[in-house]
This record gives C-alpha cells, sequence and structure tokens, in this order.
C-alpha cells in the first residue's frame, strides 16, 4: 500500500493496528490539531485514557449507528451526559435527556463509557463523576472550537477518528500506548 493510501484511508477504511509506525505518526498529527482546537495538553496527559474512550464512543456511534451525526449532536449529547455526571457528583440521580433521538442514541453511548469508568468496570480507570463531567465538557468545547472555525463534521470526525485506539483503554493500555515517559504519542513536548 502506498503512504498516500494509507493516509487517506487509515481508520476509515482501514482497521489500522494501534502499534503501527504510520498510525501512531497519524495519531500525533491528529492529537496535535485536536489541542488547536482549544486542548490543553496538560489534561490531554492526565486524562488521556477517559479521552480516547470518549473520542472513540462518538466515532463508532457516527460509523455504526447515526451515520451522518453532526458536530453540534455531538457536542449536545457531551454536554447532556456533562451534566449527568455534574449532577451525580453531588449526590443526585438524574439524567439530561434528548427529545432528539440521534442525541439521544450518541447520549446513552457516552453514558455506557462514562458509568463503565465511574465503577472501574471492563478494566477502565475508576473515575469520579466531577471529573468525568470535566471531560465530557473538554471534548464538547474541542466540537465547539472546530465548529466556530468553520470545520467540516467529515473532517472533525477523521481527525476524531485517527487519534483514537480502536478500543476502550484503561490506564495499563494508555501506558503502552503512549510513549515511556507515559505521555500519549504527540503530546510530547
Amino acid at each position: 500500500m502506498c503512504s498516500q493510501c494509507c493516509g487517506q484511508n487509515r481508520r476509515r477504511n482501514i482497521d489500522c493496528p494501534d502499534d503501527c509506525r504510520y498510525f501512531i505518526a497519524g495519531r500525533r498529527e491528529a492529537l496535535r490539531r485536536l489541542i488547536e482546537l482549544g486542548g490543553a495538553v496538560e489534561l490531554e496527559r492526565e486524562w488521556f485514557d477517559v479521552l480516547n474512550n470518549l473520542r472513540l464512543v462518538l466515532v463508532r456511534t457516527r460509523r455504526n449507528t447515526v451515520h451522518d451525526l453532526s458536530l453540534a449532536e455531538a457536542q449536545t449529547a457531551l454536554t447532556n451526559v456533562a451534566e449527568t455526571m455534574r449532577i451525580r457528583a453531588g449526590g443526585l440521580l438524574y439524567n439530561f435527556r434528548s427529545a432528539d433521538p440521534r442525541v439521544q442514541t450518541a447520549s446513552d453511548e457516552l453514558s455506557v463509557v462514562t458509568d463503565g469508568h465511574e465503577q472501574g468496570k471492563k478494566g477502565l480507570r475508576r473515575v469520579a463523576a466531577a471529573d468525568l463531567a470535566r471531560c465530557l465538557r473538554y471534548v464538547a468545547r474541542q466540537l465547539q472550537q472546530a465548529l466556530k472555525k468553520g470545520l467540516a463534521d467529515q473532517e472533525v470526525f477523521a481527525v476524531l477518528a485517527q487519534s483514537v485506539s480502536s478500543r476502550l483503554i484503561g490506564p495499563e493500555q494508555a501506558d503502552e500506548t503512549g510513549p515511556e515517559d507515559k505521555r500519549p504519542a504527540g503530546l510530547v513536548s
């Protein structure tokens, strides 16, 4: 396969292994582009596995369920789940829901992962609801910045797809995914 085909089809039409050196270089570039969208390097480093998993859910939802999920819809879903986590951190149980079934589908998928993180299930790092809300709002802000810059939905979802692992990751896998200094690829300053 030529380098142009690899670059154009990486994680769109080609299921790249996470340890492919070309995928790692593409991932580094994708993470750099995400940080340019209002990102914070320290937050990316500290919550790499959680952010990966949230972004992966959005990519999978768009790929498998809501094929034309827009950035605005994804941002709304992230915000709804963030508000649910914020309320949960205060000791109350209330799930923010959307009347839009497309947004609710994305919200439900995000909730599965946030609940897994909150409970420490399936090898995921146990994370407090307040920290999950912070991570959700962070990704929502990045999507908001992409909208403000006028970036196309397809372009941003392609960057998200290139930035994530092929599976949900926990803290151990995050260490394997990033360089030896435990910072994810692309975030070495």
